[in-house]
């Protein structure tokens, strides 16, 4: 029996010690799953934060990307209403300087016709001082004859000078008091 115990012992120890042996092969797989593992899971963290900081960088570049598109839009907008602002001002000054135009010529017009007016009353009121001179004129003579003495009888002039007309000067200084 002592030999079968022996055996037995052996047979136990051998099992014993590839029991061991596979445990620690099964002990270093799975240390290495374990360790392959925990890299996967670094390796995923990073990628997970790498996409993280990717979406991020994404969203602030469409941020921006929309920002300078409103921005252009706005300025865009501006640019179509200061020039819509300079085309209506443009034509309102266009109809102002028709206007100015149209009411320059009509005052000119007016003008003309006033001054037309004005030679007319001048050139007729010279006629009418021609007029008055010349039946003046004829009055004196007509006045001077009936007063006069014979040329013989009138004492002849100290200062050698012919008679001054009188109603010459005097409507002289009528237009001269106007």
């Amino acid at each position: 029996m002592g030999h079968q115990a022996q055996r037995a012992a052996q047979e136990a120890h051998a099992q014993a010690q590839t029991a061991r042996e596979q445990l620690a092969v099964e002990r270093t797989a799975r240390e290495a799953a374990e360790q392959r593992a925990a890299q996967a899971e670094q390796q995923l963290t990073e990628c997970a934060e790498e996409a993280q900081r990717h979406k991020r960088a994404e969203a602030a570049c469409a941020k921006e990307a929309q920002r300078e598109l409103t921005a252009a839009r706005a300025e865009a907008h501006r640019e179509k209403e200061a020039r819509t602002a300079a085309e209506e001002q443009a034509h309102r000054d266009r109809e102002e300087g028709a206007r100015r135009v149209e009411q320059a010529r009509h005052e000119a017009e007016e003008a003309r016709t006033v001054a037309a007016v004005d030679r007319a009353a001048v050139e007729e009121s010279r006629q009418d001082a021609r007029h008055r001179i010349a039946v003046l004129r004829a009055e004196i003579e007509q006045t001077q004859h009936a007063v006069e003495p014979p040329a013989e009888s009138r004492p002849p002039s100290t200062t050698g000078k012919a008679p001054r007309n009188v109603v010459a000067t005097t409507t002289k200084k009528r237009r001269k008091r106007k």
